[in-house]
């Protein structure tokens, strides 16, 4: 059983599992950013939630999080949702890819930017882990700025589903190894 960390502090940002009573919150931010997040986020095939319907979702997410399984994160500027961050366990035992995105409100502000470090040097904790990677879809631009920004290296792109509007079927694997992490923060 995995304990819930403790919050994680990114400059002005508090970064922290989410809470079945951040599910209004977390409803509101989705909703105002529906057509910013639409085309690049899979999981958008499940909105419009109801408030109920995601503080399910969370709870969900907490149990399987202390099972030692993904982290979803939410992202808060004092008490305002700007933006989601997560970590998840899908690529293979020795590493983790970060998922991120933040409320239309609030872009370009480096708040994505400011998670993706803060929750890499988070993953890094894990002895066992050799390295992190932020995948995005080619034509998501904004995305590929964020893994530039923090010393990641571009793996490659390969061809992918199209699991959102958006998507271009081709899918940018970036890459950041734990001596290398070490060497920029």
């Amino acid at each position: 059983m995995v304990s819930e960390p403790e919050p994680i502090e990114a400059g002005p940002y508090t970064i922290r599992w989410w809470e079945t009573g951040d599910a209004d919150l977390l409803a509101e931010a989705v909703a105002l950013s529906s057509d910013h997040l639409r085309p690049w986020m899979p999981w958008f095939d499940s909105e419009p939630m109801t408030v109920e319907q995601r503080a399910e979702l969370i709870t969900y997410w907490r149990n399987i999080a202390r099972s030692g399984g993904d982290e979803h994160f939410g992202v808060f500027e004092k008490a305002n949702v700007v933006g989601a961050v997560g970590l998840h366990r899908r690529v293979d035992p020795d590493g983790v890819e970060i998922g991120y995105w933040t409320h239309v409100r609030h872009v370009r502000r480096g708040i994505a930017t400011a998670a993706a470090r803060a929750l890499a040097s988070y993953a890094f904790r894990d002895a066992a882990l050799r390295y992190v990677e932020i995948h995005h879809d080619e034509a998501n631009h904004l995305s590929a700025r964020i893994p530039r920004k923090l010393g990641f290296t571009l793996r490659g792109t390969y061809e992918a589903p199209r699991c959102a509007e958006g998507h271009s079927g081709r899918e940018c694997v970036w890459r950041v190894n734990r001596s290398e992490w070490r060497g920029h923060f």
